[in-house]
């Protein structure tokens, strides 16, 4: 009996028909696949389908992408390239050298009330590339510090004064500072020694001047001739000095006064030690 040629189109569930494989079946028999039972379709002649060759390899070229690669594989046939873009960076600059040490010289201060002293840090290295500094006061109260670490005293009492870096290296120093009260001194009575040679104070004596009080010599019951100054409260040594010098509490001047007023003096600090000479 004759046969009749046929393709299976079930490319989803048979071999036969992946590898478009051709099957001849007799015309009593039922046209369909051996392998998978679905109808075949008649091949008319060598190497087509009713449906034509173009179409049946397109789908075979379909239906093998869609298995081998699944459904991402054959959309990504259709994806443009992806462009490689390369970006150049500049060279990296070295680090800043930040501050390794900052210190004080002096880790405690001892001020009256009114008077000033300066505080000094010490950086290093020498080539960190940013010294600066900030100042602070634990209590401004009692003693306040301005952005050169000079430190002036309040009121009695302590308050520490610290010092820090603004580098980004977070080093601190601090000094404790101790304020002591001025004393407030009685104005003396004034006494002539057995030296005075007349009721109009003239000699040698004490009296009040304005500060503090004054010891030695006087003329007309003012200051004249050799003699000292010791003084109770902050008080511009001399109202001619252009200077404008001003003596603390417990400060002492020593030397030639004329009318009342200073010639020349040796300026002591309360703790004895020489400051400096005054001349107007």
């Amino acid at each position: 009996m004759a046969k009749i040629k046929g393709i299976c189109k079930n490319i989803d569930g048979c071999d036969k028909a992946v590898r478009g494989e051709e099957q001849e079946v007799e015309q009593s028999a039922k046209f369909e696949c051996e392998e998978c039972g679905k109808p075949l379709v008649e091949v008319k002649k060598k190497g087509g389908t009713k449906d034509g060759p173009n179409k049946l390899l397109i789908g075979i070229i379909a239906a093998i992408v869609i298995i081998g690669g699944g459904a991402g594989g054959y959309f990504a046939l259709k994806e443009k390239p992806v462009k490689t873009i390369v970006v150049e960076t500049p060279a990296s600059k070295p680090a800043p050298i930040l501050v390794s040490s900052l210190t004080l010289e002096k880790t405690s201060l001892t001020l009256k009330e009114n008077a000033s002293a300066p505080l000094s840090p010490t950086i290093q290295p020498d080539s960190a590339a940013n010294k600066s500094v900030e100042w602070s006061s634990s209590d401004a109260t009692i003693a306040t510090v301005d952005a050169n670490g000079k430190v002036t005293a309040i009121k009695e009492g302590s308050a520490i004064i610290q010092v820090k870096t603004k580098d980004g290296s977070n080093l601190s120093a601090t000094s404790t500072v101790n304020v002591q009260k001025e004393s407030v001194q009685k104005p003396p009575v004034i006494a002539s020694d057995p030296k005075t040679r007349n009721e109009g104070g003239t000699g040698t004596g004490t009296v009040n001047v304005p500060g503090g009080v004054y010891k030695g010599e006087l003329k007309n019951g003012k200051p004249d001739g050799n003699g000292s100054i010791t003084y109770h409260s902050r008080t511009r040594i001399s109202p001619d000095d252009m200077k404008e010098r001003y003596a603390n509490a417990g400060d002492r001047v020593t030397g030639l006064f004329s009318n009342g007023k200073v010639v020349q003096v040796t300026w002591y600090n309360a703790d004895g030690s020489i400051n400096q000479v005054v001349k107007p």
